[in-house]
């Protein structure tokens, strides 16, 4: 299981602001996840967790997508 969680700017120390909808979102054992809602144009955040339903890892290294234009 892989869980999810999408944020816009500022990026914290201890955490990120994230987007309702995708913060520790499950979304199962899974290669790829469609992220839908985003503003245009936009900078968001993404990191991973793995877990196993007893415990989870560490967060993955945040990784930085732009959005495109309208």
């Amino acid at each position: 299981m892989a869980l999810l969680r999408v944020a816009l700017p500022p990026l914290l120390v201890n955490g990120v602001v994230s987007i309702i909808g995708y913060q520790a979102l499950s979304v199962g054992n899974v290669t790829s996840y469609p992220v839908t809602g985003l503003s245009a144009n936009t900078i968001y955040y993404y990191r991973l967790r793995a877990g196993n339903g007893c415990a989870t890892s560490p967060n993955s290294s945040v990784k930085n997508v732009e959005t495109k234009p309208h």
